[in-house]
């Protein structure tokens, strides 16, 4: 076995056995620069909500999803104290099982943007 030497050990080249050859050093190729990061709108991290459905169920069985779209919004106005815009996602889980089979709760998670309060569905 043949050990590097100071200057081999610098250059990161080896010398092999019956080969008096040396590797070249890789020159000539810029090093990659990392990507621009893109622009994003500011985000503070996301709050979760369990949303209680029951006042809806108090509603005419034919209105109760319609009467739970109106309790998830005033159920965020009343925490966040802003106008908020609610995601499609919340109500295709109210009507998930029809207008009159509505869900006991939903979860939802809130973020706030630049300008807006946006509600999605929690995972």
């Amino acid at each position: 076995m043949v050990e590097k030497t100071a200057k081999e050990k610098k250059a990161g080249t080896e010398k092999k056995e019956g080969k008096d050859k040396v590797k070249p050093e890789k020159t000539g190729k810029a090093e990659k620069q990392p990507a621009k990061e893109k622009k994003e709108e500011k985000t503070e991290p996301s709050k979760t909500y369990v949303i209680p459905l029951d006042k809806a169920f108090w509603a005419c069985r034919t209105r109760r999803a319609k009467s739970a779209s109106k309790v998830v919004r005033a159920f965020l106005q009343r925490h966040i104290a802003e106008e908020v815009k609610i995601d499609s996602s919340v109500n295709e889980f109210i009507h998930s099982r029809g207008k009159c089979h509505i869900p006991r709760k939903v979860k939802v998670a809130v973020s706030k943007q630049a300008d807006k309060t946006v509600v999605s569905l929690a995972k």
